[in-house]
């Protein structure tokens, strides 16, 4: 089995036995207008269904298959690891970030694993209040009303 096979079947069974739903956001465009000073931004989300969620001494751990002590232990950090099916043709980008269960995370490193897999050093946004970051949708409902007279 070649090393690109191992390393996409491996990724498929974590990411099958511990499933995370990560959003993945990109900003498209970004205009302003000079004259009333508004700000435009056009943001893209991929929504990665089957991700591995995990922090950084647990990944150490199956690495060197022992329990990691001592170090600097960062609680803020995360490890992603995602396939690149899961995400079609999106390829994830240090400026882009991850909305996981309402929190957001600023991407910090990527590693490519042989173009099967990504392994995604993740960092929780100083500042960024729990479940602070929406979904919104736009409508608009018009009311009509006729009267008649005899």
């Amino acid at each position: 089995m070649s090393q690109g096979n191992f390393i996409k079947n491996v990724i498929y069974r974590f990411t099958r036995r511990y499933p995370a739903s990560v959003d993945f956001y990109t900003r498209a465009t970004f205009s302003t207008n000079y004259e009333t000073g508004v700000i435009t931004k056009t943001l893209t989300k991929t929504t990665a269904r089957c991700a591995l969620l995990t922090t950084k001494g647990a990944l150490q751990q199956l690495d060197l298959g022992t329990s990691y002590k001592g170090g600097y232990f960062d609680s803020h950090t995360r490890i992603v690891l995602v396939r690149a099916s899961s995400l079609g043709s999106y390829v994830p980008d240090i400026q882009d970030w991850l909305v996981i269960s309402g929190d957001r995370y600023e991407i910090k490193e990527i590693q490519n694993l042989f173009d099967v897999g990504f392994i995604l050093i993740i960092r929780h946004t100083e500042g960024q209040a729990t479940n602070a970051v929406y979904s919104l949708s736009v409508s608009s409902t018009i009311a009509v009303s006729q009267e008649a007279s005899v």
